[in-house]
């Protein structure tokens, strides 16, 4: 038995040895040896990437030359897998039968948000939370000039006129109407305080309350509409850092507010009031217009933001405004007679937002606002004692006695839907809702207007590689009220041609309605319509920025005037005109230590065929050349911050039109105003930098436009009979503005030393 035993050890242990051996001779047959090279799609190495077999342990990582090898042990055929840290993985089968296999591979970059390309043709971005921005939010509020004011400091970046005789912004040869204002996704329907005859009135909002603008000088996206020429988005700020109080108080302002964060973090909310009274200041600095009622602002706003599960925030932002005034201006057609204008404004804007992400990369926005505003107009002619005199129905005379009440309601709706494809691309679409109601009373003749526009888009950013970006999209729109639809493709792309620099393009057709004055004397006119071509190349880095883009701009049914009688006329759309030119921009934050600066200059070649205007002619708010030169400097030392802007512009066209024997408009008289020149200055101190901790964080603000008192014409208006002309200049030839800001709760230090506030 003994033996027995120890021959079936002897047996068994035989038997192992042939079964290892044969494993053995096995694996030695089978291993395949696997080798290569993985570049991306310019022959670059790409060191680090991982190669395996996929379901077994078998692999390798590229070294630095993009070389790989290792052996395989598994038959049959088997699957490779190729991942690398910013670019796309790829799977590749390969047959095991023995020998050696060699396997180039390619890896295709993934588009991330850091490095790709941006679709740059017709958009400049400012704010902190945009990529690639050309001004942060503190720019806008202390380039000097602008006291403020966003449109100001948008001025003084390429594309835009100096227009400084009415409000709005005034683009590529577009009219102010031209330019629409969107605040988180949602239309201002007036961002501009209500229009005084030829003084430019400020807008609305501070740029405190944005996180992010977009100013698009064309070629604008199809989430947007109703703008001919231009779109300005303005990006609501979330939750604020940290609770806090603000004050402010100068001799024309005094303000207060607060924002208040929760203390988990997940809602806040807020409210501001300021009233302004310029009595002390007109007092001081002697006005052109004669006011017999002294400009009064009372402004007033609120917010509260809550953060949703999942990222989601809603928004709710809403803001009341009441201003009134009243002026004297000699009557052109008289030197006895003067024209009292009077105003008073009520305006209430509120805007409610809704931003979540769903399942499967969706995201959801949800736009709601509602915005009313009442002007009461009174113009009266009067006499040297300012009572006033009444004419007969026969004379023009007449025409210049009445009074407006005009209100203006805008409701809108919009949802919008994204879905989140590979890398960044993504594919947006929704639909939007625009109900207006506008009842207006001349006199005592009474029109409304009322129209629904409901509008569809739908858009796709795709992302082929890091160098390459494509945006197509498309918008509907259809009018109640004119009875008519329009269709807008919308195309984008760009190229990353080097290191920190690119090209784009863009196409785009944009339709507008026409101005309610038009739409309250012949409401059947149809969509006016410009269609964009822009070219841009841009070099950006993270101190300089280099950019230069010209564009083509043409016009279809535009809106011409038909003279009916005296002071009547009809409307009909019979206009078109074309715009092209060059725009070029250059900042530079490098060159000089603790020196930022830009550089903006605009050439315009444009004619247009609209309104009164009897034939194809350069609009008369145009300039050919326009530059600006913004410099700031922050000397720490001096706890101080000194910035000067400078702005030229070739002068503009003026005409006046009349009308012959035959009803036709001719040309009675034209010209060109004298070169536009302004010299802006602003400074800051701030006694609290340098502190541990201040309890109060103190601004004084000081700032001077026109400083050297340059006496700029912005064009001509004309007697009844053409003989008379009177120049169109500004109310003061210098503006002026002390003021001393407050905050407890937050410490703007490093905003004051980096963002020069």
């Amino acid at each position: 038995m003994f033996f027995l035993g120890q021959t079936s050890l002897i047996l068994n242990r035989k038997f192992f040895i042939f079964l290892l051996s044969q494993m053995i001779l096995v694996a030695g047959f089978s291993q395949t040896r696997i080798s290569g090279i993985i570049k991306d799609p310019k022959g670059r190495a790409i060191p680090g990437a991982s190669i395996t077999v996929k379901n077994s342990f078998d692999g390798a990582t590229s070294d630095s030359t993009g070389k790989y090898s290792f052996s395989c042990s598994d038959t049959g055929i088997q699957t490779l897998t190729v991942t690398s840290v910013g670019f796309r993985s790829i799977e590749v089968t390969f047959s095991n039968t023995g020998k050696e296999i060699r396997l180039d591979l390619q890896l295709k970059e993934e588009p991330n948000e850091l490095k790709a390309v941006t679709i740059s043709a017709g958009s400049f971005a400012a704010g902190d939370s945009h990529r690639g921005a050309v001004m942060s939010s503190l720019d806008i509020a202390t380039t000097a000039g602008s006291n403020a004011d966003i449109t100001a400091a948008l001025k003084t970046l390429p594309g835009t006129q100096q227009v400084g005789e009415q409000e709005g912004l005034f683009v590529r040869g577009g009219t102010g109407q031209g330019n629409k204002t969107i605040i988180d996704g949602s239309l201002v329907n007036n961002p501009y305080y209500t229009s005084v005859p030829d003084i430019s009135t400020r807008g609305r909002f501070s740029p405190f309350l944005f996180k992010g603008t977009v100013f698009s000088t064309g070629g604008y996206s199809a989430l947007y509409g109703q703008a001919l020429s231009s779109v300005v988005l303005l990006e609501s700020v979330d939750l604020p850092e940290h609770s806090e109080i603000d004050a402010s108080i100068s001799p024309i302002i005094a303000g207060v507010g607060t924002q208040q964060l929760a203390d988990n973090k997940k809602y806040s909310w807020g409210m501001s009031y300021s009233y302004v009274n310029v009595a002390l200041y007109y007092g001081l600095v002697s006005q052109k217009p004669d006011y017999f009622h002294l400009p009064v602002f009372h402004n007033a706003d609120a917010n509260f933001r809550i953060k949703t599960k999942n990222g989601g925030m809603i928004k709710y932002y809403t803001t009341f405004a009441y201003n009134g005034l009243g002026m004297r201006t000699q009557d052109i057609d008289s030197l006895n007679l003067k024209d009292a204008f009077n105003l008073v404004n009520h305006n209430w804007y509120n805007n409610l937002s809704w931003r979540q992400p769903l399942n499967n990369g969706w995201r959801m926005t949800l736009m709601t606002s509602y915005s009313t505003n009442l002007d009461n107009i009174q113009q009266q002619v009067q006499g040297s004692d300012n009572q006033p005199r009444y004419f007969p129905d026969t004379t023009f005379m007449q025409s210049k006695n009445f009074e407006v009440t005009n209100k203006q309601n805008l409701t809108t709706g919009k949802a919008v839907f994204e879905k989140k494809l590979s890398g960044l691309s993504s594919l947006r679409f929704g639909t939007e809702y625009w109900y207006t109601y506008n009842p207006s009373t001349y006199n005592d003749t009474l029109r409304v207007l009322r129209d629904n526009l409901i509008s569809g888009f739908a858009e796709a950013s795709i992302y082929l590689t890091n160098e390459l970006a494509a945006q197509l999209g498309v918008r509907y729109e259809y009018s109640t009220l004119l009875k008519e639809s329009d269709f807008g493709p919308r195309i984008s792309l760009a190229y990353k041609t080097g290191k920190d620099a690119q090209i784009s393009a863009a196409y785009g057709i944009f339709y507008e309605k026409p101005d309610n004055q038009q739409l309250f004397f012949t409401p059947n006119l149809k969509f006016t319509e410009a269609t964009h071509y822009i070219l841009n190349y841009q070099k950006m880095n993270k101190d300089q920025l280099f950019r230069i883009e010209a564009y083509y701009k043409l016009y279809n049914n535009l809106v011409e005037t038909i003279p009916i009688g005296i002071n009547y006329y009809g409307y009909k759309n019979g206009g078109s005109g074309y715009a092209d030119g060059i725009d070029l921009f250059w900042r530079d934050k490098k060159t000089f230590k603790d020196f930022d600066y830009w550089i903006s200059y605009s050439y315009i070649d444009t004619k247009r065929q609209f309104m009164n205007y009897p034939g194809k002619l350069t609009p008369d708010f145009v300039a050919t050349n326009t530059a600006s030169l913004v410099m700031k400097r922050f000397f720490t030392d001096w706890k101080a911050g000194f910035n000067v802007t400078y702005t030229f512009a070739t002068g503009r066209p003026y005409y006046n039109f009349m009308i012959n024997n035959y009803g036709k408009y001719y040309t009675a008289d034209e010209g060109r105003t004298k070169d536009y020149n302004s010299l802006n200055f602003s400074c800051e101190y701030i006694p609290s930098l340098g502190k541990v901790k201040p309890k109060t964080f103190i601004v004084l603000f000081a700032s001077m436009s026109n400083v050297l008192g340059y006496n700029s014409v912005y064009g001509y208006h004309y007697s009844f009979d053409g003989t008379y002309k009177q120049p169109i200049t500004p109310p003061a030839s210098r503006f002026y503005f002390i003021g001393c800001f407050l905050s407890w709760g937050v410490d703007r230090t490093q905003d004051a030393i980096n963002n020069n506030l």
